[in-house]
């Protein structure tokens, strides 16, 4: 299906099993996807940039798949993107396309650079609605970069940092939020790690939102 936001995800082939899992869940809902598979940690450009980065090859080969996103954003031309990495928890989001369609729509609204659309750690915005999906909160900066929205413009201003390998790619962009002034969004609910367990689109308060629990814009119920 046509007209929905272009979305890479970051795959380390090592883990073919969740490039199989994604797969089937993006083929069931008609979504395209660019898979980005290069720097893998062993290849000689990952560590040749080892020799001067305090960070692991892993870290590296994340910073650089991440960093080749940006740059094809700003090259192409791409007015905003879905930035996923492969460890993303999508299975059960029914409601998908819709979910990711309004946080970009609400994004524009609030004029965001960026938007965290994954979660981690229980970092959630403050004062949390049902009405709403993004919020923006001006002493909030990154959260885990598993999920991504990002704008051409705010890609632009962070490709200048492509080779600096200094730190992993959250923190890094910590950074470029701080340096280049970037506006920064987060949703609440937001999209979990399989490697955080469970659930997909996690809701405030420690529950989970699964598909049917949003209509016209409002949370019918809760799951515990």
């Amino acid at each position: 299906m046509n007209n929905f936001i272009k979305i890479f995800c970051l795959h380390h082939t090592d883990v073919p099993e969740r490039k199989e899992t994604l797969t089937s869940f993006f083929d069931k809902y008609n979504i395209r996807v660019e898979w980005v598979e290069s720097f893998h940690p062993s290849t000689e450009k990952v560590k040749e940039a080892k020799l001067n980065s305090p960070l692991t090859v892993s870290e590296i080969s994340i910073c650089m798949k991440q960093f080749w996103v940006l740059n094809k954003i700003v090259n192409k031309n791409i007015p905003y993107a879905l930035l996923l990495e492969d460890d993303v928890h999508l299975e059960g989001i029914d409601d998908f396309r819709y979910f990711i369609n309004r946080c970009l729509s609400e994004m524009k609204d609030l004029k965001g650079d960026l938007t965290f659309v994954g979660e981690c750690c229980g970092f959630k915005p403050r004062n949390v609605t049902p009405d709403k999906y993004v919020y923006y909160q001006p002493d909030y900066e990154s959260r885990c970069a598993h999920a991504i929205i990002i704008k051409r413009r705010s890609a632009e201003l962070c490709i200048k940092y492509t080779n600096d390998n200094d730190l992993p790619m959250d923190h890094k962009y910590n950074q470029m939020i701080q340096f280049e002034k970037l506006r920064t969004c987060h949703t609440e609910p937001s999209i979990l790690q399989n490697s955080i367990g469970q659930g997909n689109l996690n809701s405030y308060e420690g529950t989970i939102i699964r598909s049917g629990d949003w209509v016209d814009g409002k949370m019918t119920k809760k799951h515990t």
